[in-house]
């Protein structure tokens, strides 16, 4: 957009180049604090802006203190405001501070047009356009040379708009390097635009109707920060919205009351003196403040007035305790970073708690910290390490330790943790009562305390106690994280105590005595070893005990623990020798078969010894309980010629018995390639989404009575670089599975709407979508609240947007469907039973299930002239569809014999391939949007 162009017949839209990093380049990870302290800048510029904004201040310069903002919150970028001329057809500068002047001048009065740089499209599109590379983009082919000259290698332009979206001009960043905006810059251009808009609105309204107050309310009122403004006397004469919001009470109750009167518990704060302060002196105050009556923190800027004074603020208690909580995290990351450092090198306890609580205090910051140990024959707590305190107070509490109080009964916070092994906190220690009795033993610069519990083997053998300077010290993340560090601090314990059966568990299941995997595969290489000199075959297989789980879940740890050892010594009588068997997983058991002459005898030994377990009983929490177990087997040399690659593949046939049901299955070649296809489409549908591969094409409906378009079902697509495109069937299913639907499901949603859209700002026939809605995104928790990100505030987004559920869907969880439907339907948008039939609706509920439309499944479409069964099904839901003031839509319509029958039928709307396949947008639109076909 930098000098008048010839105008041009309008050039094809650029296609999208392979992404780059965001820009300005981030930091791998942000700081949270750097994070809150831009996020208050970028809210006081605002602040600034919107003052000026509702002073009067002159247009240019309010949008160049908004240019200014912007370029200080987004490092390294240059800025624009352009607004369009009466005309529509012509955008001018008003505010480019550092653009240079020269570009400047070639920018003003540039026309826009479909293909005029970054704002000019923007403006005629009433779109953002982003050009990432203004070298390559086609957008900016005719300007490239002066850009490369001012060194502008991307451009961001986005419209600004009024209250009726008409377009007052763009919005633009430049940058030196290429890149596209990140989700902070998007919200940060949205609050510029927004701002922006206001601003130029603003202006107009202040040229026509000077003395109005209504613009200065609707801006007041439409600020995310809280607006006041008091007179003389201090008495309110105006509250925004957002003001009575943080402080809880109506407008109109504060409007005339006096500032005392209405808030008595403010008198002699912080903020009256500076109010007084503000009146007196005529100035400007910034602060912010805790106020305790209300135990939370404010940000105020107090303007003095004609009239009296103004405020603006807002509640920063929730950003005051995140900080304060990452100071603490901080903290406490230090010591568990530390200790864990030390766990590495030190190899007797005496060193460890040494330098534990030296860690705690030295990098952790905490007051003091020390270790008691419990010993077992007194059943008393003996400090055992200490740092930090002074030795009057670790006189004290060896004296309490040495004391019947000092008991492991005892009554003290050491002596419940280590009863009810779990951190035992007191966050208020001068006011806990829990621990008024033993004031003597506390330092007096303590205000909170944790003793957290060391377990091994289930057994509390002693207690890590810090203590901290500040009340509510330990909060909930913290003391996870503390939970933790004693954990691992036990386990360093545990790892010196048994150094000597390290031997031992390196190669044994401690639960069950069998060997584990490391073990069992060394065993297994042995056998291969014997059986290829032998000349005969070895069998690995891998045993999923089924339904244990459950048994976990319901009985408790303990009785699976059980569980896993009788099926351990069942396994060990079964085949005759335990050094054959061996634990490989939670509930998982590997087994080998040193000879095997033949495959038959495997598979008769699998029969015999399901058959075995299955009738064995196991004795469980004063229950007998039987259990079966699926199992895959793999052969040498056959399935593989080494142990990992037995045991992999008996893995693969173990997980395709699971899924097919079979109690038991030899490994296949066809299985391992199975499930290599599958992770290599993975793969490529995860590039596909980063590569934006994935289109829409849209199937007309047609009003069967007129034979008029009357909306269109959304399909995705897959538009493979290097096959072309795919069949929804080869990815949709692993889209599914993998969970990636709900990505390009969002996606469909969005690109959709964004289609609906473009079709009623370019003036074509703009008709409802229908976008099909898959089980996973449905369950999703979030799933209402993304359909109103979807369409936002734009009526018309919901107006054009309508979403297929399949009846067997809804029928899975119809509670759940009924609220979530309703909640949708609320939003404007509409909704359609996909595959009516199919799914055994009751009619109870389907009288009751908030949808618009009912679509009869194509195989009952394509029974209906087969038999008269069929007509008379589809008529029966017709009929239905009707008594319940439902439109219905026929899929699969594909022969006019089935088109005639409909129309005796009076169902509503039609697709199918008689009308037209599904197409790509740009087809779809040419073909019907434009000039809509009738009959």
């Amino acid at each position: 957009m930098l000098s008048k162009p010839i105008r041009r017949p309008e050039m094809p839209r650029a296609a999208k180049p392979v992404p780059k990093p965001d820009c300005p380049p981030r930091a791998s990870r942000r700081n949270p604090a750097d994070d809150a302290a831009r996020a208050s800048n970028l809210v006081q510029g605002q602040c600034r802006v919107l003052e000026m904004i509702a002073t009067g201040a002159p247009l240019g310069e309010t949008l160049a203190a908004l240019v200014g903002v912007i370029e200080a919150d987004i490092d390294g970028t240059r800025a624009s405001v352009l607004l369009l001329n009466e005309s529509g057809r012509f955008l001018h500068h008003i505010v480019a501070p550092a653009l240079p002047e020269a570009l400047r001048r070639l920018i003003d009065g540039f026309e826009i047009g479909p293909a005029a740089a970054s704002c000019g499209t923007a403006a005629y599109r009433g779109e953002s356009v982003i050009v990432e590379d203004t070298e390559t983009d086609p957008l900016w082919s005719p300007y490239r040379e002066v850009a490369r000259a001012h060194e502008l290698r991307a451009c961001w332009s986005t419209p600004i708009f009024d209250r009726d979206r008409a377009v007052l001009g763009t919005f633009a960043i430049y940058l030196r390097v290429p890149g596209r905006p990140a989700q902070r810059h998007l919200h940060t251009i949205k609050m510029a635009t927004h701002t922006a808009a206001i601003a130029i609105t603003r202006n107009r309204e202040i040229r026509t109707l000077r003395d109005s107050e209504r613009s200065i309310r609707g801006i007041l009122e439409g600020m995310m920060i809280g607006f006041v403004a008091l007179d003389h006397d201090w008495r309110f004469t105006y509250v925004n919205p957002k003001a009575a919001e943080i402080l809880g009470r109506e407008a109109a109750s504060l409007v005339g009351r006096k500032y005392l009167e209405a808030f008595p518990e403010a008198e002699g704060s912080p903020f009256e003196l500076a109010y007084r302060k503000v009146m007196a002196e005529r100035v400007t105050m910034h602060t912010e403040y805790y106020f305790p009556p209300w135990d939370r923190w404010f940000e105020q800027r107090v303007d003095p007035t004609l009239d009296g004074f103004s405020i603006f603020f807002q509640d920063t208690t929730e950003r005051r305790l995140q900080l304060q909580k990452i100071e603490h995290l901080a903290r406490v990351y230090a010591v568990l970073s530390g200790i864990n450092a030390l766990m590495v090198r030190e190899c007797d306890r005496e060193s460890l708690f040494r330098e534990a609580c030296r860690i705690a205090v030295e990098q952790g910051g905490f007051h003091m910290a020390w270790i008691g140990i419990v010993d077992p024959n007194v059943m008393k707590i003996v400090p055992v390490a200490s740092a930090g305190i002074e030795a009057q107070h670790l006189a004290g509490l060896k004296e309490l330790f040495s004391s019947d109080m000092g008991t492991v009964l005892g009554n003290t916070m050491v002596a419940q943790a280590i009863k009810e092994k779990k951190a035992i906190v007191s966050n208020d220690v001068q006011n806990d009562p829990k621990i008024l009795l033993l004031k003597k033993y506390t330092d007096p610069g303590v205000r909170s305390l944790a003793v957290l519990p060391l377990i091994v083997a289930d057994e509390t053998i002693g207690v890590l106690t810090l203590y901290a300077s500040q009340i509510e010290f330990f909060e909930e993340e913290g003391l996870k994280l503390l939970t933790e560090l004693a954990g691992d601090i036990s386990f360093a314990i545990d790892h010196i105590a048994k150094q000597a059966q390290l031997d031992y568990l390196a190669y044994y299941d401690v639960l069950t005595g069998l060997a584990n995997r490391s073990l069992f595969l060394e065993r297994v290489a042995q056998y291969l070893r014997s059986a290829a000199s032998g000349n005969y075959k070895v069998a690995v297989g891998l045993i999923d005990l089924e339904r244990f789980k459950n048994i976990n879940d319901s009985l408790g740890r303990t009785a699976g623990d059980a569980l896993l050892k009788q099926v351990a010594e069942w396994l060990t009588r079964s085949l005759g020798d335990a050094n054959l068997a061996a634990r490989v997983g939670a509930d998982h058991f590997a087994v080998v078969i040193p000879v095997v002459e033949k495959e038959g005898s495997v598979v008769a030994l699998l029969d015999k010894q399901i058959e075995s377990l299955l009738n064995h009983p196991l004795q469980l929490s004063d229950g007998v309980f039987r259990i079966a177990f699926k199992c895959g087997i793999a052969l040498y040399p056959d399935d593989g010629t080494d142990a990992e690659a037995l045991l992999r593949n008996s893995e693969t046939a173990l997980r395709k018995a699971k899924v097919t049901g079979d109690r038991y299955l030899l490994y296949t070649k066809a299985m391992t390639a199975s499930v290599a296809d599958k992770l290599t489409l993975e793969n490529q549908l995860r590039r596909a989404i980063e590569n934006e591969e994935f289109v829409l094409h849209y199937q007309p409906k047609i009003n069967i009575e007129s034979g008029k378009l009357v909306s269109a079902e959304a399909l995705i697509r897959w538009n493979d670089p290097l096959t072309g495109l795919v069949p929804p069937g080869c990815f949709i299913p692993v889209l599914e599975e993998t969970g990636l639907i709900h990505e390009v499901g969002r996606w469909a949603l969005h690109k959709a709407t964004e289609d609906y859209l473009r079709w009623r700002a370019t003036n074509l026939s703009a008709v409802r979508i229908a976008v099909n809605v898959s089980p996973l995104q449905l369950r999703h928790r979030d799933f209402v609240n993304e359909i109103g990100q979807v369409i936002g505030i734009n009526t018309h987004a919901a107006a054009g947007l309508e979403l297929e559920i399949t009846e067997s869907l809804i029928m899975e969880d119809v509670m759940h469907s009924i609220v979530s439907l309703k909640a949708i339907r609320a939003m404007g948008v509409g909704i359609a039973i996909d595959d009516f039939g199919t799914g055994f609706s009751s009619l109870s509920y389907l009288s009751r299930l908030p949808v618009d439309t009912l679509k009869i499944d194509r195989s009952f479409v394509l029974d209906m002239t087969v038999s008269q069964e069929g007509l008379a099904l589809v008529s029966t839901i017709i009929t239905l569809a009707h008594a319940l003031k439902l439109k219905v839509v026929a899929e699969g319509v594909e022969t006019e014999e089935q088109l005639r029958l409909l129309r005796i039928l009076n169902c509503n709307e039609m697709q199918g391939f008689l009308f037209s396949k599904p197409l790509p947008s740009e087809s779809f639109e040419t073909r019907f949007l434009a000039s809509p076909p009738a009959g």
